[in-house]
């Protein structure tokens, strides 16, 4: 084989390494920056995801004197619509007994439609927001994400509520 042949080759092959190289390096930066900053904690068998301090960030989305709910539902007669339904509404009723005005909205596939018309307000902005996934988690950031399967919000509603109402019962 010929000289520029084997360098040729040689440069091939460092290319491609710089190139797996860089791809690793950035998946990983990827990721690390995706959890930075993020704690988590586990109150009353409730995963708690935050980025500072779990009590204080709770009590700050839920500090104003209106709160709104949104349930994130699927189309059709689907059981985890009950399941939600079921989270949102013992969440709805801990905020009620802790002084608050709650409004509860439905949106069904990204598009609010349920208690949403033309005389309402209250459809966007939620305090709380109450989903499927596969977190089965209380997140917090600028607002609460209630994320679980439906085995997750049927076992932890009550657990949630209680939740709120003891955040708010210390503020």
């Amino acid at each position: 084989m010929s000289e520029e042949k084997k360098k040729e080759g040689k440069n091939w092959t460092e290319t491609v390494l710089l190139v797996v190289v860089f791809a690793v390096v950035f998946a990983a930066m990827f990721f690390l920056s995706k959890g930075a900053g993020q704690k988590e904690t586990t109150i009353d068998g409730l995963r708690i995801i935050f980025a500072g301090n779990a009590k204080e960030e709770l009590a700050g989305a839920l500090a104003s004197h209106t709160i709104v709910v949104e349930e994130r539902l699927v189309n059709a007669s689907d059981p985890r619509n009950s399941a939600v339904a079921v989270m949102a509404a013992e969440a709805a009723h801990s905020l009620y007994v802790s002084n608050k005005t709650v409004y509860v909205y439905g949106v069904v596939d990204g598009v609010p439609t349920i208690n949403c018309n033309a005389n309402t307000t209250n459809c966007t902005g939620a305090q709380v927001v109450v989903e499927i996934s596969n977190c089965d988690c209380v997140r917090v950031s600028d607002r609460i994400y209630v994320s679980g399967g439906t085995d997750f919000m049927l076992r932890n509603a009550q657990k949630v509520g209680s939740l709120f109402a003891y955040v708010l019962s210390e503020n």
